[in-house]
């Protein structure tokens, strides 16, 4: 009866857009801190990770020259615990609204620093926004911006998060999507850098705290 009315059918993938476009976050591939978020992130890594292996050798994608030390499945674990947590361990994402508003205000402790807190992501110049691609926290002092451009590998730009979902957002004309990154990294700064793991090209985006 609702398609007879007008109404019109559409997948999963389609629902998904749908939430990245209004810039919400869709279950499960926004929340890397469940098991759900996990399974379908690492579903899609090997899918990615397939694909590149059967490209011949020599025209297969030198990740290690780019500095991209995860290029299927990003580690959210190693930016909560470091580097040398296990690759299962998943990542603290603050989902507590007091704190995340009280981190919107500049108040929360610095001890909630190493969560992950989720995030839009609109692009400020060119460029889209690729689901995995690793964000970037800015330089002290941070490059001054150029028109369409920003810095470009190699550069003191530590990783502070990732995407995981991204778009072009027909609103706005602009590439946009939804990711997660460190609180400290937001607290320090809501201009930060994304660039695809196929890149060496950064790109400036700003970014805005999701409060449910």
């Amino acid at each position: 009866e609702l398609v007879y009315g007008g109404g019109r059918a559409i997948g999963m993938s389609d629902y998904r857009s749908l939430l990245t476009e209004r810039g919400i976050p869709a279950f499960p591939h926004d929340y890397p801190d469940t098991r759900a978020g996990v399974s379908v992130i690492r579903q899609v890594g090997r899918e990615a990770e397939e694909r590149e292996m059967r490209r011949p050798p020599q025209k297969r994608i030198n990740y290690k020259e780019l500095g991209i030390e995860h290029p299927f499945v990003p580690d959210f674990g190693a930016l909560c615990h470091g580097p040398s947590s296990p690759t299962a361990s998943l990542p603290n994402v603050i989902r507590d609204p007091l704190l995340l508003h009280q981190l919107a205000q500049g108040s929360l402790s610095q001890e909630f620093d190493s969560h992950l807190v989720t995030v839009s992501i609109t692009c400020l110049l060119r460029g889209v926004v690729i689901t995995g691609s690793p964000i970037c926290a800015l330089p002290d002092p941070p490059p001054q911006p150029t028109t369409g451009q920003g810095p470009v590998y190699p550069g003191d730009y530590p990783v502070a998060g990732y995407v995981t979902s991204g778009r072009y957002r027909l609103s706005q004309g602009r590439g946009a999507g939804i990711g997660v990154v460190l609180a400290g990294a937001y607290r320090t700064s809501r201009t930060l850098l994304v660039r695809k793991t196929t890149s060496k090209q950064f790109r400036y985006v700003s970014v805005e705290l999701l409060i449910p």
